[in-house]
């Protein structure tokens, strides 16, 4: 409501009107005068808005004045004109013509009442030049005399102008001036009122539009601590509705370990009139807890008086996240430079003996060789070290750049095959790898792609116990490919498959193991494969169960099979090195033969009568019987009459070709072999008779 004060304007009135010499006439007049005034203070205290206030004084205006129409201009500063606000007698097309005047002379009495700031009275609008500019609007109106009084704040500030009119020329009494005064007075009080409350209410609108824009809620409560508000955002979280939420009703959100902690703090706080600080949990409308953080500080009267509070409840679960993190990933560093500190001084010990024992054995000899081998093994092993550091460093500043190229995925996982074979080997693992015979093609850094492969590869073979077995399958999908990593070692805890990409993770699966690492291996291959346009994920069933890496990547398959000869041929290969057998074999199998491996020259001759080979390739320098001496015994049989047999050799002149020619050999070639050479060699073998 409006708070205009009433009993004050009636008393000026009243005071202001002469009483002695009244006659009974004029007695009755003024008391009728006091009456409206009366009846109109009583009216405006129940009056919320300004133009129905305004309405209502203009009224009390015109009758007690015995006028025939009335306006309330109120000043626009943004276009310096008076508007009307309230009007009486007017038709709306007459008020058509006084829907703005300038203030001044143009603008008639209320413009010279304005301009002037004082009562401006015209008698006859017809007689008196200073209506000249509106006479045609007046007489349209069909007034014909006017006065108005400007409507002035208690501060001396002009407002606007109340104005009343007469149909027939009047002059006007000094009663009618009184009154016009008292309600221009009622007039500024209720303008003043009605804009402090709007610019309350603007306040309060913009107070409340704060707080629902941040991310926190924002809530009020009485003296007494009872909550009179909180703000949308912290209804929204904890899904309870305004009502619900009142005085006390939102604490059956808090968390009940939390309740009677929280519940005495702020009773403290409003006790002894001080600021509130608290941290709690309240479920929030997703079903999950929600560290909050809650505030308070009181809101005091002009006389310093706590009238209530004001708060906010900060929901800090993301920053509880972050600290968690920003912790555990602080404690994976220390644990990374304990292990990094551990991997270095593992081969640093076994060099530093290596380079005593070079020094007592002269440098020569078994022994000085034995540590010259030694201390090449060992650093290679820091080399390694040192390769993934800078690696993910280079990773980690975007400094990699990729030098893609349409390349054959069957290439680049030969290469990373190549890497991790000897591990393999050494660890004694059953190695299978499962290609499409399709030609897939994949937009790729072939180094750094099989360095990803190669990595998953590497890691199986450490944590899989001796023996284990590793398999590699492709799968050709729509516009993709997938290449999965298996193994069948002892698994990752299902806590540590969202965090196994993490760098400085490492899943202690395998204590015992020789074979280190320092946890950034897995993060350098997902950061790869994201480069390529590429995932990688992880599976696993458990403890125990193994575990699975699969790379999906962008790839286009052929519509027709790579060129490969028709069937599938059975090859025996034969080698005193191991690890040389072992990966010819897996490019042969790989290329869609059955594969034997021989490792001595006796050997090769047993397996070929009973593995019935459509082509041997044998090696010359062998143990117990060289190639020449295989490929003779080879020929001899019945089953190797008609298999082509190719030489494998380190000797490549034209003597030692025809010394081969002479063994039976049908082909020869020279180590290493080319593995694109040795593709289209098999390729151009005659079809199996099988």
């Amino acid at each position: 409501m409006l708070d205009i004060p009433s009993k004050p304007r009636a008393a000026t009135l009243a005071a202001a009107m002469p009483a002695g010499a009244a006659s009974p006439d004029e007695l009755a007049v003024q008391v009728e005068s006091l009456t409206a005034l009366h009846e109109l203070a009583m009216h405006l205290g129940g009056i919320c808005e300004l133009q129905p206030a305004l309405q209502a004084i203009l009224d009390t205006a015109v009758q007690a004045q015995g006028a025939d129409f009335g306006l309330v201009w109120l000043h626009e500063p943004e276009s310096g004109t008076l508007v009307p606000h309230a009007s009486r007698g007017f038709s709306d097309e007459s008020l058509v013509s006084f829907a703005r005047i300038m203030p001044g002379p143009a603008g008639g009495s209320a413009g010279n009442a304005f301009a002037r700031r004082c009562r401006w009275s015209v008698e006859d609008t017809e007689a008196d030049p200073a209506m000249a500019p509106l006479r045609d609007a007046v007489r349209r109106a069909g007034v014909r005399a006017v006065h108005s009084t400007p409507i002035f704040t208690r501060a001396g500030d002009l407002l606007g102008v109340l104005s009343v009119h007469y149909r027939s020329p009047h002059a006007p009494t000094q009663r009618d001036m009184q009154m016009a005064d008292v309600c221009a007075r009622y007039a500024a009080d209720s303008i003043g009122a009605y804009r402090s409350q709007e610019a309350l209410r603007r306040s309060e609108r913009t107070y409340r539009a704060i707080g629902e824009s941040l991310d926190y809620g924002v809530w009020n409560a009485d003296r007494e601590g009872r909550i009179t508000y909180h703000s949308e955002c912290f209804l929204k979280l904890i899904d309870m509705a305004a009502e619900a939420c009142a005085d006390s009703g939102w604490m059956r959100a808090v968390h009940p370990d939390d309740v009677e902690r929280m519940q005495a703090q702020w009773s403290d706080c409003v006790r002894e009139g001080r600021n509130w600080d608290c941290e709690f949990r309240v479920r929030g409308a997703d079903g999950g807890w929600h560290a909050i953080l809650g505030r308070a500080v009181q809101v005091r009267g002009e006389r310093g008086e706590i009238v209530g509070w004001t708060g906010i409840n900060l929901d800090i679960e993301r920053l509880k996240s972050v600290e968690h993190e920003l912790r555990e990933l602080n404690q994976r560093k220390n644990e990374f430079l304990a292990t990094l500190a551990h991997e270095l001084r593992d081969p640093l010990a076994p060099l530093r003996n290596g380079l005593e024992v070079l020094r007592l054995a002269g440098g020569g000899g078994e022994m000085g060789e034995k540590a010259r081998t030694m201390m090449e093994r060992q650093l290679g092993q820091m080399v390694r070290l040192v390769d993934d550091l800078l690696d993910m460093s280079r990773v980690n500043r975007g400094k990699i750049e990729l030098r893609r190229c349409e390349v054959e995925l069957a290439e680049v996982l030969r290469n990373a095959i190549e890497t991790s074979q000897p591990l393999m080997n050494e660890c004694g693992h059953r190695f299978e790898a499962s290609i499409p015979a399709a030609s897939i093609l994949v937009d790729a850094d072939t180094t750094r792609l099989a360095q990803v492969f190669s990595n998953l590869l590497n890691n199986a073979a450490k944590y899989t116990p001796n023996g284990g077995h590793i398999a590699l399958d492709v799968r050709a999908l729509d516009g993709e490919v997938a290449v999965t990593v298996r193994d069948n070692g002892p698994g990752i805890p299902a806590e540590m498959l969202t965090r196994i990409f993490d760098i400085f993770t490492q899943v202690d699966r395998c204590l015992g193991k020789t074979h280190g690492g320092l946890g950034i291996g897995l993060s350098i291959a997902k950061r790869l494969t994201q480069m390529h346009g590429g995932t990688i994920s992880v599976a696993s069933a458990g403890e125990g169960q193994g575990s699975e890496f699969t790379v999906r990547l962008p790839a286009k398959v052929q519509a027709q099979p790579a060129p490969v000869a028709p069937g599938r041929r059975r090859i025996l290969v034969a080698d005193d090195n191991e690890d040389a057998a072992v990966m010819l074999a897996m490019l042969l199998e790989a290329f869609g033969n059955e594969v034997c491996v021989a490792h001595d020259g006796s050997q090769a001759v047993e397996m070929a009568a009973s593995f019935r080979p459509d082509a041997v390739l044998l090696d010359i320098g062998m143990p117990k019987m060289n190639g020449y001496e295989a490929c003779r015994a080879i020929r001899g049989q019945a089953a190797g009459a008609s298999a082509v047999i190719i030489a494998l050799t380190g000797w490549g002149s034209e003597d030692d070709k025809e010394r081969a020619r002479a063994a039976g050999f049908d082909r020869h070639l020279v180590k290493p072999v080319d593995p694109q050479s040795l593709e289209e060699m098999v390729r151009d073998l005659p079809a199996p008779s099988r």
